[in-house]
């Protein structure tokens, strides 16, 4: 059954010949298989710093409620949603704690 879907012999018969004769991607030496190009890709998003958090472009009243979720840095504002008026933080949606406004 796998022998239906896999390649005929003409296609390994050319990739020999590619490769023999240094043709398409056989023609560099520093060539990078789809598969470890995207594993390199992928890892280096990984490594990258975060960004730092952004300062609030205005004054923090005495009155603010920080964020209680560990780590964050954020504030939590009044916002409305579909089920109406709650506190949640100003670092969404990377933080997304909320307090209702009755409690």
């Amino acid at each position: 059954m796998l022998d239906r879907y896999g390649p005929d012999e003409s296609y390994f018969d050319a990739l020999e010949d590619a490769q023999r004769n240094r043709r398409g991607i056989w023609a560099n030496d520093d060539n990078v298989h789809p598969w470890e190009f995207k594993k390199q890709r992928y890892r280096a998003r990984r490594a990258k710093p975060k960004p730092a958090p952004q300062t609030p472009l205005f004054d923090v009243p005495e009155t603010a409620m920080f964020c209680s979720m560990e780590g964050c840095d954020g504030q939590l504002v009044e916002k409305s949603g579909r089920f109406g008026r709650f506190l949640g933080c100003t670092n969404f949606p990377r933080c997304r704690h909320s307090r209702n406004l009755n409690g």
